[in-house]
């Protein structure tokens, strides 16, 4: 019948599939490899690595679909090689087996990477005769605990076509690079060995026989040179990491100048150059529209000005040239600054200089990082800075700008560190900045070193942990007890400076129950009301001293006492701006808006309530009625 029949044909089917099994698994994993890989479990301590399970038995377990398999383990279909070994970061410690890799030759995949594993890595092909063919694809060892001989495996001399990546990074790897790279792995896309200080050799002029890198990362190597013209060739590649990243004077650096011809390498996405002595010019970059990383960092030989149209890429998201001896403007007449994407762009340490425009903030809205430190900028601050609504880092210290600080354009909510230190800044700070000091999310702020005038704010945001404000004119209420003791361990006391029309500042604030003391360098000083309204003290001091004082400077002071002494002096109370030297005149308005006696003698001890005492070794003075 036909049931019958239907189960005839299942029953036969399943034995079918039995025998199959059978005849696959039956005969087990290859005996090569249970012993290879039982010798990397007891050479690399296995009973303590992190995840070891299975590997007690590999005669049962390893490839065993019944059982869980073997840890780190993968198995072809067939079930009877192994394809893939991933142990990375499992705790292995001891010698890696000589002949790992060579006995295992159908090994896709070696991933070793944050192990304790030392001892050499053998040059494999010289070592298989006429057996399988290697089949590695990949090969991961990175940040290895100890010393790793490969001298071998990057130097020998058969043909190695299927590896793919090679990924040795900070592995303490002793290696020598040289032509035979580019035979041995000629098919190679990922070359990444930054990190080894033991690998030496150059960048051999035959990577042109490498038509299909992407990657290459050869930084905090022993490998020194110039950069090869044949580099311009390899039409696939994205990434060229040279030099060292940890600024090592010890380490052979790359040398010569930067190819012109790279900006052939139209595929190219990351282009990092730091701490070596390459030279100038620099390439034009202008065929380069994939680009979205260019760190040139640390190439004290690296000179001249900047390319045309340098700063026009809709790709770039990353622009570093820090520490360098480039120069010359940024912004030039017929050039448009068009970066939209991009997100950091740091200038900082050069020679750059000249004005800039609003159209660096407005045209690259993204930016998140911005630092312009340590140049010759003139202009003013464009205000399209403040107005950022990504921006986190702004440093604009130690260059010429000028003017007013910029009022901050909406709530640059995203803003946590400010610097514009060691320029010339004047006047008052925008309202907008002062809500931004006490209402923001600012962690550090450096306004030293300008000539600022208003007053900061009585409190701070509870978020500033640094802020200085020294070497400015900023008025008394500016250096008030509240900000002078948040936080205590981080405001310098000030010094004297003068301002760009000469007037002194105010050179520091001591919290000892309001005594404001100005030491001028000449003794030149103009004191306005500002200066003096919550005063209860006054000091001023100098070898020579001449001054000029209103009626106004002392309209709201709580004083009972003010001192005026010097060696030689000349001083002049009066009513209004006009003076003379050694005179002094009622004020016109009333007595105790001012002060009801002036006294002049010899002696500083003569002091009294609601008395002015100049005092001095030689003076002349006299006083008006």
């Amino acid at each position: 019948s036909h049931s019958h029949m239907a189960l005839l044909c299942y029953f036969c089917f399943n034995l079918l599939l039995l025998f199959l099994y059978f005849i696959i698994y039956a005969q087990g994993v290859d005996e090569e490899e249970i012993l290879i890989l039982s010798s990397l479990y007891n050479a690399t301590n296995g009973p303590s690595w992190t995840a070891n399970f299975g590997w007690d038995d590999l005669r049962t377990n390893l490839c065993s679909q019944e059982r869980r398999g073997t840890k780190g383990v993968v198995c072809d279909t067939d079930g009877g090689h192994v394809v893939e070994l991933l142990l990375d970061s499992n705790n292995l410690r001891g010698n890696l087996p000589y002949d790992l890799i060579h006995q295992m030759p159908y090994l896709q995949v070696l991933d070793l990477s944050y192990n304790d594993i030392s001892g050499t890595m053998p040059g494999w092909m010289e070592h298989l005769g006429s057996g399988h063919p290697p089949a590695l694809v990949s090969l991961s060892m990175k940040g290895l605990g100890n010393p790793l001989d490969m001298t071998d495996f990057f130097s020998g001399t058969k043909f190695i076509d299927t590896m793919s990546s090679i990924d040795i990074t900070n592995s303490n790897v002793q290696a020598h690079i040289d032509s035979s790279l580019c035979f041995r792995f000629s098919n190679l896309n990922v070359l990444q060995i930054s990190g080894n200080f033991q690998i030496s050799g150059s960048i051999p002029a035959c990577i042109d026989q490498m038509p299909f890198l992407q990657e290459i990362n050869l930084q905090d190597t022993g490998i020194s040179g110039s950069i090869p013209q044949t580099v311009c060739s390899l039409s696939s590649l994205r990434s060229l990491s040279l030099g060292s990243a940890v600024n090592e004077d010890t380490i052979d650096s790359i040398s010569g100048v930067l190819p012109s011809c790279i900006d052939q390498l139209s595929q190219l996405e990351s282009l990092v150059v730091q701490h070596t002595r390459i030279t100038g010019p620099l390439p034009s970059f202008s065929g380069l529209a994939q680009l979205s990383r260019l760190i040139l960092e640390m190439n004290p030989y690296l000179s001249g000005s900047l390319p045309p149209s340098f700063f026009s890429s809709n790709s770039m998201l990353s622009l570093s040239l820090v520490d360098n001896d480039l120069q010359g403007q940024i912004e030039r007449d017929g050039e448009e600054w068009n970066m939209p994407q991009l997100e950091r762009l740091l200038l900082g340490r050069n020679r750059f200089e000249g004005n800039l425009s609003r159209n660096l903030g407005e045209n690259s809205p993204r930016l998140q990082m911005l630092d312009l430190s340590f140049n010759s900028f003139q202009s003013l601050i464009p205000s399209s800075f403040f107005g950022l609504p990504n921006l986190i880092f702004l440093t604009l210290n130690n260059n010429e700008f000028s003017g007013l600080l910029p009022a901050i354009d909406g709530t640059p909510g995203s803003l946590s560190s400010l610097n514009v230190a060691h320029n010339k800044l004047t006047g008052t700070l925008p309202a907008s900045f002062l809500n931004l000091l006490s209402n923001g999310n600012l962690l550090s702020v450096d306004l030293s070193h300008n000539y600022f005038i208003n007053s900061l704010p009585s409190s701070l945001s509870e978020s500033i942990s640094d802020i200085r404000i020294e070497e400015n004119c900023f008025d008394e209420a500016s250096l008030n007890h509240t900000l002078w003791c948040y936080p205590p361990s981080s405001i310098s006391s000030c010094t004297p400076q003068k301002d760009p029309s000469g007037m002194e500042c105010l050179s520091s604030w001591y919290d000892d129950g309001g005594h404001l003391d100005m030491l001028p360098s000449d003794g030149s000083s103009v004191l306005s009301s500002s200066s003096l309204s919550s005063s209860s003290t006054l000091g001023i001091s100098s070898s020579s001293f001449s001054s000029s004082f209103t009626s106004s400077s002392f309209s709201d002071t709580t004083s009972s006492s003010s001192s005026l002494s010097s060696s030689s002096s000349s001083s002049s109370l009066l009513s209004s701006s006009s003076s003379s030297s050694s005179s002094s005149s009622s004020s016109s308005s009333s007595p105790s808006s001012f002060t009801s006696s002036l006294s002049i003698t010899s002696s500083s001890s003569m002091m009294s309530t609601s008395t002015l005492v100049a005092s001095s070794s030689s003076s002349t003075s006299s006083e008006a009625p």
